[in-house]
């Protein structure tokens, strides 16, 4: 592989990119890293992408992607899909929202069960720009020390 950059990278991939790190960031998780697997791809494509964090002390992971886009993103869809958001609500990154079964939400809210995703709600998420914004205008939750 000659570059990291598939075909195609454009300004526009550079944004996104910088938007998922920050997002990365914002959620708390410490540590990102990323990377590929396969020493010998000849191509972006081939060379089994990762990406990891550390959340509450323990490593988030996703594999088997496609570039580092993919992969930094993918991380940031483990981290928010059905996360706790700043209003109250649950964390949604799609337009029709749906339960997302029992999953723990990292926020430390225990377990939601599909009656409390329902009658808590949702907030969708999505990247305007270089930024992951909420689609709720509830104030930043402080996070003591920053």
């Amino acid at each position: 592989m000659t570059s990291a950059q598939p075909d195609g990278w454009t300004p526009a991939h550079d944004e996104a990119l910088i938007a998922s790190v920050d997002m990365i960031g914002r959620t708390g998780a410490r540590q990102l890293q990323f990377g590929f697997a396969n020493d010998s791809a000849e191509t972006v494509a081939e060379a089994d992408w990762w990406a990891s964090a550390y959340y509450r002390g323990a490593r988030i992971m996703v594999q088997h992607e496609t570039d580092a886009l993919a992969a930094v993103a993918g991380l940031v869809r483990k981290l928010l899909q059905g996360a706790y958001c700043k209003c109250g609500r649950v964390v949604t990154l799609y337009e029709h929202w749906a339960t997302v079964g029992n999953k723990e939400v990292l926020h430390g809210r225990g377990f939601w069960s599909k009656q409390e995703q329902v009658n808590a709600g949702s907030c969708r998420w999505s990247r305007r720009g270089a930024r992951w914004e909420s689609s709720c205008d509830a104030d930043p939750i402080p996070i003591p020390g920053r």
